[in-house]
């Protein structure tokens, strides 16, 4: 089953943001699921030294998987703002 390139080519560039990956090394990200792309940023990551992501790492706007924002125990509607808009 062949990709369509233009959504390739997001893919690529999501996973690459997502996994700390210069945005020129994006194109380099090779597989035809999300999940062997993600597996190929872990690779790289590795091959330039760049170590593990733990999970803060992997998503800077607070959102899981689903695309749902993190639960905070901060009460605070300013502080979760900020926290979305990865500010804080």
């Amino acid at each position: 089953m062949d990709i369509d390139p233009a959504i390739l080519k997001l893919a690529q560039a999501s996973v690459a943001e997502r996994y700390g990956i210069a945005p020129q090394l994006a194109p380099r990200l090779r597989g035809s699921t999300l999940k062997e792309i993600e597996a190929d940023a872990g690779r790289l990551r590795q091959d330039l030294g760049l170590g593990p992501l733990d999970q803060g790492d992997r998503d800077p706007t607070g959102r899981d998987d689903a695309g749902r924002f993190v639960k905070t125990t901060s009460g605070d509607m300013n502080a979760i703002i900020r926290q979305a808009a990865g500010w804080a």
